[in-house]
């Protein structure tokens, strides 16, 4: 015993509280309450006395005092004070905080009343007063006026009627006998509660926790009383459910004066924070059509709690952008696909990491064109004397024009011509140059004033576009031009011009507009071509290539 009151006044005399935090202060004087109690215990079972104090600041000082020198030298067990000489208290300005509770005899935490506590404290000041001195009661006293360890008086022995008479002569104690001592049973602490979960890292989806409390006490004698985050104690009444990072505290606290109680115990529950889920990426189509589904909408499901995460998404790899609303992407956006990526992130928790990326791709249907061309000469343009092929307007595969020089005339040739010979082409993409057939050009010698100057000539596409036929019709003229004669015969050279590259028609696919253009590629010796002119020698004969492209430039209306 007098080991274990050493072992209190070793733990009141660190009694101090300086500049922390107020959970750090609420811990420490939850733990100078326990301490205090378990040196009123002792005190108590030393024969002390604490009839009549009030407050804690008075049970304060009944723990100070000490028995006097002589009564010290006859009293079994400790003497001395049960707490630092310099222990004091400071009151609480709101008269809420530690009192002392008479009936009970032990201090309460959160407490109210004149002379509440807030907080124990060491004052070196307070070592200069001198110890209150007191006479203790206890089970033993050592002998007073004996020689022996312990007081005594000879009493005469007894006779029975007959018996021989000795004479005995005693030595009579004037002093009186001393009071008798009643022992004083000690009083046996309580086992804590025991915790269903110990203190540790769990994982974070285990959470809120259920700890259940269990009373290791004999039945009646004690309760269980908890509290959390260093908050208002409560009755146990069934398993608390703790909140991640919480310190749950839990004591089992005595229903009479045989038992006290156990001191508090303190378990703190971490968690280990989780990823969160991954989000589920959805659209209306499967991939970006040619006719449907040109505009695909993308909408984002988050599986988590959305007071705990946000979604954001990048397409093709850009910047990272929150998620509000569905969003909309473009088939023209994209060469071949469309790649989305996702990710959940953490909003104002420490418990979640951000979500795995989720990942889609939409691909895009692939433009793929195929048929045949056909061609057709219209509308010659040119002077009053002029002569052509092409009877009454109607159109032909072939165009001539010029009149003949006379018969005996040395340089007198065929009529200047054109004729179109179409083709076939396969899976042509938007944008991709194809050939649309052959243009035969011969340049013959004629009369001034009856050549033409212009002429249009009509391709005709039977297209094919990812199934569906379509056959547009697209108009392009022709500026015929002649050169004077000189004896440089490639600077002598006609041509044939495109007047503009760019068909006036176009062709609509699902309220998608294209438009076609064509020009000159290579070409038989006796001519040459560039881009939009098609040159060649007098009184011969070349033929050029023409290619044709198809352009998406948007919808109809934008």
């Amino acid at each position: 015993m007098t080991l274990a009151v050493l072992g209190l006044l070793g733990s009141l005399t660190v009694v101090s509280i300086g500049h922390v935090s107020e959970r750090s202060a609420k811990q420490k004087l939850v733990s100078d309450v326990n301490t205090l109690n378990r040196a009123v215990s002792s005190y108590l079972a030393m024969g002390g006395s604490l009839e009549g104090a009030s407050s804690p600041a008075e049970v304060i000082a009944r723990l100070k005092s000490r028995t006097s020198a002589e009564a010290s030298r006859r009293k079994t067990g400790l003497s001395s004070s049960f707490v630092d000489s310099r222990l004091g208290v400071e009151l609480s300005s709101d008269q809420k905080g530690v009192v002392w509770d008479a009936n009970r005899g032990r201090f309460l935490l959160d407490g109210s009343g004149v002379g509440a506590v807030a907080a124990f404290t060491l004052d070196d000041a307070l070592a200069e007063n001198p110890a209150t001195e007191e006479t203790r009661s206890g089970a033993f006293s050592y002998a007073k006026d004996s020689a022996w360890i312990w007081d005594y008086h000879d009493r005469p022995i007894p006779t029975e009627p007959g018996a021989t008479q000795f004479v005995v002569e005693s030595v009579i104690d004037p002093s009186p006998l001393p009071a008798p001592t009643v022992a004083v049973n000690p009083v046996r602490s309580l086992t804590p509660p025991h915790f269903s979960q110990p203190a540790g890292t769990y994982d974070f989806r285990a959470f809120d926790l259920p700890i259940a409390l269990s009373n290791q006490n004999p039945l009646g004698s004690s309760k269980i009383v908890y509290a959390i985050d260093f908050g208002q104690w409560q009755d146990y009444t069934g398993p608390v459910q703790v909140a991640p990072g919480s310190v749950l505290s839990a004591e089992t606290v005595s229903l009479n004066s045989r038992w006290g109680d156990s001191g508090k115990i303190d378990q703190r529950y971490e968690a280990e924070p989780v990823a969160l889920g991954a989000p589920v990426i959805a659209s209306n189509s499967e991939s970006f059509g040619m006719f449907f589904h040109r505009e695909v909408e993308v909408t984002l499901f988050n599986p988590n709690p959305s007071e705990t995460s946000r979604l954001e998404y990048r397409v093709a790899g850009g910047a990272w952008t929150p998620y509000a609303l569905p969003f909309r992407l473009q088939r023209t956006d994209f060469a071949s696909v469309a790649d989305i990526e996702a990710r959940a992130v953490p909003q104002d928790s420490p418990y979640y990491l951000e979500s795995p990326i989720a990942v889609r791709s939409i691909p895009v249907d692939p433009f793929e064109a195929s048929g045949e061309t056909a061609g057709e000469f219209a509308n010659a343009q040119g002077s009053s004397r002029m002569v052509t092929s092409l009877e009454n307007g109607n159109p032909s595969e072939t165009f001539a024009w010029g009149d003949l020089l006379p018969v005996n005339d040395a340089r007198r040739t065929d009529q200047s011509r054109l004729a179109f010979q179409g083709a076939q082409f396969a899976e042509v993409g938007p944008g991709e140059a194809f050939q649309i057939g052959m243009l035969s050009y011969y340049n013959g010698t004629i009369l001034a004033a009856t050549g033409a100057d212009r002429i249009d000539l009509t391709i005709q596409l039977d297209l094919t576009i990812n199934g569906i036929a379509f056959r547009p019709d697209f108009t392009f003229s022709f500026d015929l031009i002649n050169t004077a004669n000189t004896n440089d015969a490639w600077a002598s050279a006609d041509s044939v011009r495109i007047a503009d590259s760019v068909a006036s028609q176009s062709l609509v696919v699902n309220d998608y507009e294209y438009q076609f253009q064509i020009e000159f590629g290579r070409t038989t010796s006796a001519g040459y071509a560039v881009f939009d002119e098609f040159h060649v020698l007098e009184n011969a004969g070349a033929l050029a290539e023409i290619y044709g492209t198809l352009e998406e430039i948007g919808r109809v209306g934008m």
